[in-house]
C-alpha cells in the first residue's frame, strides 16, 4: 500500500518514518522548504533512476498535489536521469514508473507550463531509454 501518510505528514512538518533508506533520501530532497541541495543527496538519486518515481509515490501517496510540487517531483526526476550511465540497478534505467508518475502528475495539474514541462521531460527519459537498448 502507498503511504500518503508519510506526505501529509511532511507537508505538516511531522518527520515520518520512511518505507526504505531511498524514501528518505528523497523525501528529503522533495521537501520544498529544502532549498539546498546536499551533494551526497543528489549522488545517491543519480544511482537510482526509476526507483526514486518508486519512492517518490510512496512519499506523495494519494495527496493531491500542486503545480510546485509538480515542479519539484519532475527536477528529482530529472536529476535521477541525469547521468544514466551511474544508475546501479540496470531496471532501474527503464523509466516504467518515473513515466507513470509524470502523466498522473500531467493529469493532476492545469497549468500549461507545468504541463509543457512534464511532456519535455518524458520525451528525455524515453530517449535516453532507447539508447540503453
Amino acid at each position: 500500500m502507498i503511504c500518503s501518510a508519510a506526505f501529509s505528514n511532511m507537508a505538516l512538518g511531522q518527520s515520518t518514518a520512511p518505507e526504505s533508506d531511498m524514501d528518505g533520501v528523497v523525501a528529503q530532497a522533495y521537501d520544498l522548504k529544502n532549498t539546498l541541495t546536499i551533494s551526497t543527496t543528489e549522488k545517491t538519486i543519480y544511482r537510482e533512476g526509476d526507483g526514486v518515481a518508486v519512492a517518490l509515490t510512496h512519499i506523495i501517496g494519494h495527496a493531491m498535489v500542486n503545480d510546485q510540487q509538480i515542479e519539484r517531483i519532475c527536477s528529482i526526476l530529472e536529476t535521477a536521469f541525469r547521468y544514466p550511465q551511474l544508475i546501479v540497478n540496470p531496471r532501474n534505467r527503464n523509466p516504467d514508473v518515473s513515466l507513470l508518475l509524470l502523466e498522473s502528475a500531467r493529469l493532476r495539474s492545469s497549468n500549461p507550463i507545468v504541463k509543457d514541462k512534464i511532456d519535455v521531460l518524458k520525451s528525455h527519459l524515453i530517449s535516453i531509454y532507447k539508447k540503453d537498448d
